[in-house]
């Protein structure tokens, strides 16, 4: 990620999708990095976030990327696994327009409980 502003113009980039591997670089080292990345890729007002499979998705690391995200960034595609994660969400990124929770639990799934679980949070 260190050398990535020298191959492409992050000016330029509008949509960008992340994959993370990794919890513990994560935490010590891209945390970092990618409010580095986010911040020099100004016209970003796409992004999409995913975790390989196994990944465990904790509220520490939710609220990372949380931190990281910029009001510029409007169309946010994340997986979460709990109704804390989608609070968490919803809460610290007002300025989206738009949010699309993927990888959620079959229990998760019901819209109306989804709504009445945040409005009464």
């Amino acid at each position: 990620m260190n050398n990535l502003s020298t191959l492409i113009n992050l000016s330029q980039i509008i949509k960008l999708e992340i994959q993370f591997t990794d919890p513990e670089k994560f935490l010590l080292k891209m945390q970092q990095q990618l409010i580095k990345l986010l911040k020099e890729s100004n016209n970003v007002h796409s992004l999409e976030i995913s975790f390989q499979y196994s990944y465990k998705i904790v509220p520490s690391l939710i609220e990372s990327i949380c931190s990281a995200i910029h009001c510029h960034v409007k169309y946010l595609s994340i997986e979460v696994k709990t109704l804390t994660d989608i609070n968490l969400i919803l809460e610290r990124l007002k300025h989206l327009s738009s949010v699309t929770f993927r990888r959620l639990p079959s229990s998760l799934l019901s819209i109306e409980n989804l709504i009445k679980w945040h409005t009464h949070s």
